[in-house]
């Protein structure tokens, strides 16, 4: 083998490890469209294990998404540790539910490090991550303010370790019966600390871009969501590949009249109905406002359904069950699992139809 560098050494060892791994193409795509709960911060076991028991019965409410930082999954460079995902798998088999697994590369509370450690004495010219600001308006108890970190993925050495973790992941916990899904977070920047120049902004998405084929390519079997939201550069370059790779295009909310959305990346769900999987997720604040940082209101369960089904063209809609604050909202959803006419079938009455990007069909075992 000819001298390679670190980079192409690991795509010519994953290439040669895995060579019938086709883009989209796996011995059928494990596919179970329907609605799911999120739950944002997992609240440990009790948590998981108090909402499983509650849609133990409820046929439309079909499994879980779970948050997990790839720091807390490669705690140490090259030793991965899925112990707490794996029991996670097995507890919601054993409801006979499905698990669906937002990735984390971006944190939203101070003090929580969504990257491992070690990537800052390996990313070069600057860091592995970047603290962004967070404001919450419609906060419970009123406005407050917060800090959390996004990945620095225009760093080659942070996409590189990051692929390397995809492979690994995949290589682990595709073949797992009860794995639905495996998603990226939103594509939002957030509000920086310092200064990102205009290149390291495209080498951002066209880095996240590469790590989406890698997770597509990692998980044969296993559906591949990419959460798109902000900004505009970032829809072309991700949702742009997502037909030809097989890759799902999700969203972290549900806004039934949010302009900045409705303009850009929601139109894209109507136009890729069919041709790969659609995942918006009903987050905290869809529930008490219409757009973003928009002025508190009610709105009806029935009314973000009705959007995410026929407007989003939904496979997948994820309900967020709130840990704090606004926890009448829990009980509504749940009522509307349980006796909703079209919520109340197994599939929530979402689009079914295998997408045409999974040249190797789905499978509904």
């Amino acid at each position: 083998m000819p001298n390679l560098n670190r980079r192409q050494l690991l795509t010519a060892t994953a290439a040669a490890c895995a060579p019938g791994l086709p883009w989209a193409q796996g011995a059928g795509m494990k596919w179970h469209p329907g609605q799911y709960i999120h739950i944002p911060t997992r609240g440990g076991a009790e948590m998981v294990e108090d909402t499983l028991d509650q849609i133990r019965n409820v046929q439309s409410a079909r499994g879980l998404q779970l948050r997990y930082t790839w720091a807390e999954l490669e705690p140490n460079e090259d030793r991965f540790n899925f112990d707490r995902l794996r029991q996670d798998l097995d507890r919601v088999a054993s409801y006979k539910k499905r698990l669906h697994v937002l990735l984390m590369l971006k944190s939203f509370a101070g003090g929580a490090r969504p990257v491992p450690e070690y990537l800052e004495q390996k990313a070069g010219s600057g860091r592995s991550t970047y603290s962004i600001g967070i404001e919450e308006k419609q906060a419970p108890g009123g406005p407050k303010a917060r800090a959390g970190q996004n990945v620095a993925l225009w760093e080659p050495a942070v996409l590189e370790n990051l692929e390397k973790f995809l492979f690994a992941m995949g290589k682990a916990l595709d073949s797992h019966p009860a794995l639905e899904s495996v998603a990226f977070n939103e594509t939002a920047l957030g509000r920086a600390d310092r200064s990102i120049s205009d290149d390291d902004r495209n080498q951002f998405f066209k880095n996240l871009a590469s790590a989406n084929r890698t997770l597509r390519k990692a998980f044969p079997t296993t559906v591949a969501i990419q959460f798109v939201n902000f900004p505009k550069q970032a829809i072309q370059t991700l949702v742009g590949q997502m037909p030809e790779y097989g890759i799902g295009l999700g969203g972290p909310d549900v806004f039934l009249d949010d302009r900045s959305l409705r303009d850009n990346v929601y139109t894209q769900y109507p136009r890729l109905a069919g041709v790969v999987p659609l995942a918006p997720s009903v987050q905290f604040e869809n529930y008490v406002a219409l757009s973003h940082q928009g002025e508190r209101t009610s709105i009806p369960i029935e009314d973000l359904y009705n959007f995410a089904r026929n407007q989003l063209r939904a496979n997948y809609l994820y309900w967020t069950r709130p840990q704090k604050g606004l926890k009448n909202v829990w009980p509504d959803v749940l009522n509307f699992l349980k006796t909703h006419p079209q919520g109340s079938t197994l599939t929530g009455g979402l689009a079914t139809a295998c997408p045409s990007s999974f040249r190797g069909g789905c499978s509904a075992a």
